[in-house]
């Protein structure tokens, strides 16, 4: 592995670790404002995130790495993104971005250090299940779209 790729990795793991953070902020603060039928949703998404930060939590250990003390504040700005918008129409902006997360989080696992593997396929799966769950509300499958959540959480 060269120099630049084993900086490629760390990055990778330090965007993922922050990223899990402000996913859970925001997915909070939308809760809180969102109709009774939704908020169960984005509190569960926001559980995932909490979830899937713990696993990454020895990966930013072993690698020195620390969290970005602007997370909180980056996630509550883009969180005034949604502000005013339904519910559908905010899933429907993140399916065209949450692919990309999939993809970036895939080929992390794939480049996996021994030991990582675990925390690695874990954050994957879980962006995946982010991304199934956005299309399966979007299709009216809301029960289906939990149970893509509640699968990963169970882990």
């Amino acid at each position: 592995m060269t120099a630049s790729d084993h900086d490629d990795y760390i990055m990778g793991i330090q965007k993922a670790a922050d990223g899990e953070v402000q996913g859970e902020v925001l997915f909070l603060r939308l809760a809180a404002a969102a109709a009774p039928e939704h908020r169960p949703k984005l509190e569960r998404l926001a559980q995932l995130e909490v979830r899937t930060g713990g696993e990454m939590d020895a990966l930013v250990q072993r690698y020195g790495l620390t969290l970005n003390p602007s997370n909180r504040a980056k996630a509550e700005e883009r969180a005034k993104v949604y502000d005013g918008m339904g519910y559908h129409d905010i899933l429907a902006e993140w399916a065209t971005w949450i692919p990309d997360y999939v993809d970036l989080y895939d080929r992390l696992a794939e480049r996996a250090r021994p030991g990582d593997e675990p925390a690695l396929n874990f954050l994957s799966a879980h962006e995946r299940a982010i991304d199934n769950f956005i299309k399966l509300e979007l299709s009216g499958r809301s029960a289906e779209a939990m149970a893509e959540l509640d699968a990963v959480l169970s882990r």
